[in-house]
């Protein structure tokens, strides 16, 4: 099994979360939901899932990334953990 790199879901769910276009498109998903359907539900999970790539910064253990990768690395790449 190929190892992953660590992302804990709070520090995932810090670093999304600050970012005020992130937080505006999940609020307005949020809303548009709940008015067509009446309710809405998900998980960091589900939301680590829809991205494609995870800036190296914000994982638990970037300083194992090797140099040569720069910026982000594959979310396949990422296992999200409590």
């Amino acid at each position: 099994m190929e190892k992953k790199y660590k992302l804990t879901k709070k520090r995932f769910a810090n670093w999304l979360f600050s970012d005020s276009d992130d937080v505006e498109y999940w609020g307005r998903r949020f809303v548009s939901e709940l008015r067509d359907n009446g309710e809405y539900s998900i998980t960091l999970q589900e939301i680590f899932d829809e991205r494609d790539e995870i800036p190296i910064y914000i994982l638990d253990n970037y300083s194992e990334v090797p140099i040569d990768v720069v910026g982000e690395v594959c979310i396949t790449e990422v296992e999200l953990i409590d």
